[in-house]
């Protein structure tokens, strides 16, 4: 992270006055997180808002020649291209995503320490060996990312199991998982690491630096305790020099985390997975995923209502579920204009044939009928029905018995007309 002078001037300034950018102590701590996921060996970290996903690969191989009795275990620290801006630029630019260094760095704190029984690995001396590769992805770099990479590392290795194996003298069976209970792995103990930044020459101690901390500091030294308050490794890589009594006190404060979050992972992995991202996490999950997840529960779903329907008693008589229908009223053709009579030849046909059949209503145009512009998109109501029924009993009432005609209503006569015609000479 590149920051200006008075950019450093200023939170050199604030260090100096018992006070840092983001509102914490000198010796206050972000809050730390486990999340461990559904797949064994996989667990999601976070201090603050530096984030780091851990995996665990565990697979059985031929063991180095210098060391057969010995299994094989390899890190590996990459950046996700959403880390920080400095680290998308790299991306586009096509360089590398793995950090040698951090790598190194989580490898003297877990294998060099021998947190990891490596011995425990071997299935045949010489012949059979497992193999552990850990692979950490920083999410988010927002400061102090060697802590959350080691921290995810040991945390991954005590989520991870391996499948159990039985020998029958030369001959060795490995039992799957779905067959037999996975054996977690040979973990002596946890070690964590703690990093503190150095300021004013060394006058200064900040723990757990900020990502613009970092950028400011004269120097880092990062210690490393397990749960029963051993140290397990002090790495200072340059810098300025600093007091014995110091260290000291780094060390003191190192063994406080250390036993606050060894507490917290044992409790986060007995309490069973959670989930991977945080609620506010811009991160979106992949399409892919959801939709293979959104089929496999509609499948299942699919499977549970077909048992339902066979195990239902006296199915036989039960009619399936109808699709739901939507009814239409055309609520202003019925208010405002009057329906015509029928002809003759319509009178004859149902009701629903007059609703559904285009030809009768092209017959009927031809002859002079208004028809509704929505009679194709109505449905049988109650409403319709009697509507129907009536003008079809007025049109059998006004029907000529002479059995021609058109079928039309003769006008009735008003009794002022028939005086007038009686005046007539």
């Amino acid at each position: 992270m590149l920051v200006s002078t008075a950019e450093k001037q200023f939170v050199n300034d604030a260090v100096k006055s018992s006070t840092r950018v983001d509102g914490r102590r000198l010796d206050e701590i972000r809050e730390t997180k486990f999340h461990p996921l559904q797949t064994s060996g996989s667990v999601e970290v976070s201090i603050g808002m530096t984030r780091a996903l851990a995996y665990v690969e565990v697979e059985h191989t031929l063991p180095h020649p210098d060391r057969p009795s010995e299994g094989i275990v390899n890190f590996q620290v990459e950046y996700s291209p959403s880390a920080n801006q400095d680290r998308a630029f790299e991306f586009l630019m096509g360089s590398a995503s793995e950090d040698p260094l951090l790598t190194r760095e989580v490898e003297r704190a877990i294998r060099d320490s021998r947190a990891l029984d490596t011995e425990a690995l071997c299935i045949l001396a010489s012949k059979l060996v497992w193999s552990l590769k850990v692979v950490i992805t920083i999410l988010d770099h927002c400061g102090n990312v060697s802590d959350v990479a080691q921290v995810a590392a040991i945390a991954a290795l005590k989520h991870a199991r391996r499948p159990d194996f039985t020998i029958s003298g030369k001959e060795v069976t490995i039992h799957p998982v779905t067959h037999r209970e996975a054996v977690p792995l040979p973990i002596n103990f946890m070690p964590i690491m703690t990093t503190f930044a150095l300021f004013d020459s060394g006058a200064v101690v900040v723990i757990d630096p900020s990502a613009l901390e970092e950028a400011a500091m004269e120097g880092k030294v990062a210690v490393v305790m397990n749960e029963h308050k051993e140290i397990c490794g002090i790495r200072k890589p340059g810098g300025v020099c600093i007091e014995l009594e110091l260290l000291v006190q780094m060390v003191k404060m190192a063994g406080a985390r250390t036993l606050k979050l060894a507490k917290e992972l044992t409790r986060s992995l007995k309490s069973g997975p959670t989930e991977m991202l945080h609620e506010s996490s811009p991160t979106l999950p992949d399409p892919n995923l959801m939709f293979n997840s959104l089929g496999a529960q509609q499948a299942e779903n699919c499977v549970v209502e077909i048992g339902a329907e066979m195990k239902s008693p006296g199915n036989a008589r039960d009619e399936p579920p109808r699709a739901p229908t939507e009814t239409l009223t055309d609520t202003d053709n019925h208010s405002n204009a009057p329906h015509p009579p029928p002809s003759a030849d319509t009178v004859q046909r149902n009701d629903i044939e007059m609703a559904h059949e285009d030809e009768s209503e092209t017959a009927n145009a031809g002859k002079g009928f208004k028809t509704s512009q929505d009679s194709k998109n109505l449905e049988s109501s109650d409403s319709d029905d009697d509507d129907i029924d009536g003008d079809l009993m007025a049109a059998l009432i006004s029907r000529p018995r002479g059995g021609g005609g058109s079928g039309r209503r003769r006008p009735k006569q008003q009794p002022e007309m028939d005086d007038a015609r009686r005046s007539l000479p």
